[in-house]
């Protein structure tokens, strides 16, 4: 690393550093999401399996309880061992779980697949926000931050993309995006210092007031709920609302999405600026995406649906600097790497959830019905922002 002076009060790793944490980034919020084009085929694939709808969808909601499951033992591991051999594991397994989907032959085993995929993703992420807390200082970790979730973004693009277009070819086809990680190790290797680890200072430093932290991750939560009904039902919403079962328009749809989200992150300390104010960023973030969603159910073709990812997009892009900032910001020293876990377990137990919400409500009245009770929810934390 290559920090720059303490006293400058703009402390950052090197760009070999940055980098590598960007790309580690990159292959976490979308762990799920990049099978989303291949649900349908899933569905169709093990047909004959008793509840064969709930099934597919945890495909790709296993992994969120997982992670939500292990941000707190994840955090402790980073405490003792250091970050360089949590990050290390975690994208191998990545890596070999994720692309099981290739070749296993049951949805049991698949299902299996899914939480080791969720385990290794809660190390990635985990690492990543306590060495953005460790690291920076507070004006590069804004920046930082911004970077970071237009790479998500940008690698969602991607990923999504790809995956719709191998799911077309066979539902199989988007499990081996997940390899790309191997590619990620040796970079973690010759970057990332052996004694990384959250930042000792700070050591007497008081524990944040409980109200905060808990208005922080209500928001990671119901947040992350509204944002995952898109991903898990939308190939459905296309196919079975919209009669449109070309899974690369899912693929091309949730894209797009995350295109714009994308951008809008790349200007994440520009948008703070110009909005002056924290809360108000809070309270558009919110409303976009809850916007986004409800607007979902009302769409009657692929460009209303274009407009209501455009609206859910922008929000998205704000959502996640503006949470590990929150976090980063109000959990200090020892309490840091805790706070992250927490921050993990809250964001991705509201992706697994979502799907168990959502599907009651389509069954009671529909898409329409679904997607309006969850954007209304999300569009509720606005007054609390």
């Amino acid at each position: 690393m290559s920090p720059s002076s303490p006293a400058s009060g703009a402390r950052a790793p090197g760009w070999p550093t940055q980098i590598t944490l960007l790309a580690a980034s990159s292959l976490t919020v979308m762990a799920g999401a990049i099978i989303s084009p291949a649900l349908p085929g899933v569905r169709a694939a093990f047909a004959d399996v008793p509840g064969v709808d709930l099934l597919a969808l945890l495909t790709l909601t296993l992994p969120a309880l997982l992670i939500g499951l292990f941000g707190l033992p994840t955090a402790a591991l980073i405490r003792r061992y250091g970050a360089r051999p949590i990050l290390l594991g975690g994208a191998l397994l990545y890596a070999l779980a994720g692309s099981a989907g290739l070749w296993v032959k049951g949805i049991e085993a698949l299902l299996v697949s899914r939480a080791a995929l969720g385990i290794s993703t809660a190390a990635l992420m985990t690492v990543v926000t306590v060495l953005a807390g460790a690291l920076f200082d507070e004006a590069p970790r804004a920046r930082f931050l911004g970077l970071q979730a237009a790479s998500m973004g940008f690698g969602g693009v991607i990923y999504l993309a790809l995956g719709g277009a191998l799911a077309a070819i066979h539902w199989r086809g988007p499990f081996g995006v997940y390899a790309l990680a191997l590619l990620l190790i040796p970079l973690i290797a010759w970057s990332l210092p052996p004694g990384a680890r959250e930042a000792p200072e700070a050591a007497s430093s008081t524990p944040t007031p409980p109200p905060r932290l808990a208005r922080i991750f209500t928001a990671s939560f119901i947040g992350s709920v509204g944002f995952y009904a898109l991903p898990t039902q939308l190939p459905f919403f296309l196919t079975d609302g919209l009669h449109l079962s070309d899974p690369r328009l899912a693929g091309g749809l949730l894209a797009w999405m995350t295109l714009v989200a994308s951008l809008v992150s790349l200007n994440f300390a520009r948008v703070l600026r110009l909005l002056a104010s924290p809360r108000r960023a809070r309270a558009l973030t919110y409303l976009f995406i809850g916007v986004g969603v409800a607007a979902t159910g009302l769409a009657r073709g692929p460009w209303g649906v274009a407009a209501a990812m455009l609206s859910l997009g922008l929000g998205m892009g704000l959502f996640m600097p503006l949470l590990m900032q929150a976090i980063l910001s109000a959990a200090q020293g020892p309490h840091r790497a805790r706070a992250a876990g927490l921050l993990t377990t809250t964001m991705f137990l509201g992706q697994f959830t979502s799907p168990l919400l959502s599907a009651p409500l389509v069954n009671a009245g529909g898409f329409p019905l679904m997607f309006g009770v969850i954007g209304v929810a999300v569009c509720c934390l606005a007054l609390r922002a």
